[in-house]
């Protein structure tokens, strides 16, 4: 009697031992960064949406006096779409990035009607990080970067508000259009807080990045379309903030 007593007790116990061996296993599943001594190489996407990718300017200081002295207004903030490419080697990491202006920010005449202004803004950049530190499921990196940025201006005179024949738009008899430009070379330094979540080789997860960047020296604006005299001399200056979306892929160190 016993002995069927104590064996009865066993088999009620048995799911639940099997259940606890079952939950044991699964907990022991990674659930955050990729451990980078396990998986020491990754390559990686990011793509940040403009509602959390924008940027201050505080450079371009020259344009602006000549903007604002034209009665206009130049944007101060900008929403970009950006996107990235890179590779991690444990806590080292290496990317290739651009980004674009959202749409075109539209400059509408401050004091008049003489002028319109549509403003284009795009940049690519390589930099290098380093996982300053890490723990299971987030990561702080310092980053430094080089890269080169364009921003053009579109300048459209509004005098001639008078119907023009259509034929007449290819003689000049509409209103006229000049586009100018600017590039420059800069340095860019930034911190980004990573929060992944792996499962198995492939990571998802969320990067913020705030960073500086500042052109290396001051270059001229050109216009593309006529010859210029004392163009003003810029250099660009920027804060940005970037919420971007990050996949993964990690590739296990091979055993010895």
């Amino acid at each position: 009697m016993q002995h069927k007593t104590f064996l009865f007790c066993f088999l009620l116990m048995l799911p639940t031992l099997f259940m606890g061996q079952v939950l044991q296993e699964i907990s022991t599943e990674p659930k955050g960064l990729t451990d980078p001594d396990k998986y020491p190489f990754e390559v990686y996407m990011k793509i940040g949406l403009p509602i959390g990718s924008f940027t201050i300017e505080n450079g371009y200081q020259n344009i602006h006096q000549i903007f604002q002295g034209g009665g206009l207004d130049m944007p101060q903030i900008r929403q970009m779409n950006v996107y990235d490419i890179g590779v991690r080697y444990k806590r080292f990491y290496a990317e290739i990035g651009g980004a674009k202006e959202f749409g075109n920010s539209n400059i509408p005449a401050f004091s008049n009607d003489r002028f319109s202004v549509n403003s284009t803004f795009s940049m690519w950049w390589v930099d290098l990080g380093y996982s300053v530190w890490q723990n299971r499921n987030s990561a702080l990196l310092l980053r430094l970067g080089i890269g080169q940025v364009v921003s053009s201006y579109d300048i459209r005179s509004l005098q001639n508000i008078s119907p023009v024949d259509f034929e007449d738009l290819l003689t000049g008899g509409g209103n006229s259009s000049t586009l100018i430009d600017h590039e420059n070379t800069f340095l860019d330094i930034s911190a980004e807080w990573w929060v992944g979540r792996a499962k198995s080789h492939t990571s998802f997860g969320e990067a913020i990045r705030i960073g500086y960047r500042r052109g290396i020296n001051e270059t001229a604006w050109e216009a593309t379309d006529a010859s210029t005299l004392n163009a003003p001399m810029d250099r660009m200056g920027q804060i940005y903030f970037n919420f971007s979306f990050h996949l993964g892929r990690s590739f296990p160190s091979k055993s010895k």
